[in-house]
C-alpha cells in the first residue's frame, strides 16, 4: 500500500494532461503502472495487461472530470461524436480482445507517423508571419463550421474504428489520436481538445469491461483486483487526478489559441517519442 502516495502523485499530472489537451493521461500511467507492477512482483505475463486495464479504468474518472468542463463551455462538438462513438466502442472491444498480440506494431507505427508528422506541421506552421487576410481568413474559419473539411460518414467510422482499437491496445483514451484527427479537418484547437474529452469516456468505458472480463478468471491476478484492473493503483490516481482535470480544463479555455496550439504540438511530438520508444526498451 506504501505505492498509493506514488499513484496519487502520479494522478496530478494524469489530471493536468486530461484537462489541458482532452487525453485520459495514459500515455504517462501506462509506464507509471508497468513499472510499479514489477516492483511489486507482478507475474510478468500480466503486468502488461493489468497496466492497461487499470489506465483505461483510471480514464473513466479523468475523462468525465474533463468532458463536463468543456462541455460547460460548448467544445463539444455532438456531430462528430454522432460519427464517432458507435465504431469507437466496436474498436476498442476488438483492441482490447486482441490485446495480447504482438501484431498490433505495424498500426502502432502508423498513428505514431501520424503523430510525429502532425506536430512538425503545428510546430512550424505556427512560425510563420501571418498577414492581416490570413488572420481575418482564419477568425472566419474558427468561427464558421462550413470551413471544416466535409467528409463522407464511412471515413469517420473508419475512423472511429482505428481509434478505438489503437486506443485499447496502447491503454488510452484516444484523445490524442481524436484531437489529432480534428485538427487535420480544421476544426478549431479548444472544440477539438474538448470532443476528444467526450470521446474518451466511452472508450473507457468499453476497455475498461473488457479488460475485467478478459482477466477475471486468471490464475496469476494479485490481490484487490477485478480481472486486469488493479483496485490500488486505480484509487491511488484518481484520487487527485479527478480534481485536477478539472482545474486544468478550466485553465485551458483562459490560454490564447496560438499558446494553446504550440503547447498541444509539444505534446504530441512527446506521445510521440514515448510510444516509439516502448517499442525498443
Amino acid at each position: 500500500m506504501e505505492y498509493l502516495i506514488y499513484y496519487a502523485i502520479s494522478g496530478i499530472a494524469v489530471g493536468l494532461l486530461a484537462g489541458l489537451f482532452g487525453v485520459g493521461g495514459g500515455i504517462i500511467m501506462v509506464p507509471i503502472l508497468t513499472f510499479s507492477f514489477y516492483q511489486l512482483g507482478f507475474p510478468r505475463d500480466i503486468i502488461y495487461h493489468t497496466a492497461l486495464g487499470s489506465s483505461l479504468t483510471c480514464i473513466l474518472f479523468t475523462s468525465f472530470s474533463s468532458l463536463l468542463t468543456h462541455a460547460k463551455r460548448g467544445a463539444v462538438d455532438k456531430q462528430i461524436l454522432f460519427y464517432l462513438i458507435p465504431t469507437v466502442l466496436f474498436g476498442t472491444a476488438i483492441g482490447a480482445a486482441f490485446a495480447g498480440s504482438l501484431k498490433s506494431k505495424e498500426l502502432k507505427f502508423v498513428f505514431i507517423f501520424f503523430i510525429f508528422i502532425f506536430s512538425f506541421k503545428m510546430l512550424l506552421g505556427g512560425r510563420k508571419k501571418k498577414t492581416s487576410i490570413q488572420v481575418a481568413n482564419e477568425e472566419f474559419a474558427d468561427q464558421a463550421e462550413s470551413e471544416i473539411r466535409p467528409l463522407p460518414i464511412l471515413f469517420h467510422n473508419f475512423i472511429g474504428i482505428l481509434i478505438g482499437f489503437s486506443s485499447a491496445l496502447v491503454g488510452v483514451g484516444g484523445g490524442v489520436f481524436t484531437s489529432t484527427y480534428m485538427l487535420a479537418l480544421r476544426y478549431p484547437i479548444h472544440k477539438a481538445i474538448g470532443t476528444s474529452a467526450a470521446i474518451g469516456f466511452p472508450i473507457a468505458i468499453a476497455g475498461c469491461l473488457s479488460y475485467m472480463w478478459i482477466g477475471w478468471n486468471h490464475p496469476s491476478l494479485p490481490e484487490f483486483s477485478l480481472g486486469f484492473i488493479y483496485l490500488p493503483a486505480v484509487a491511488g490516481i484518481i484520487l487527485t487526478s479527478f480534481p485536477f482535470a478539472y482545474l486544468a480544463a478550466k485553465f485551458a479555455h483562459s490560454l490564447s489559441k496560438e499558446r494553446l496550439r504550440f503547447i498541444f504540438a509539444s505534446f504530441l511530438f512527446f506521445v510521440g517519442i514515448v510510444m516509439l520508444s516502448s517499442e525498443f526498451f
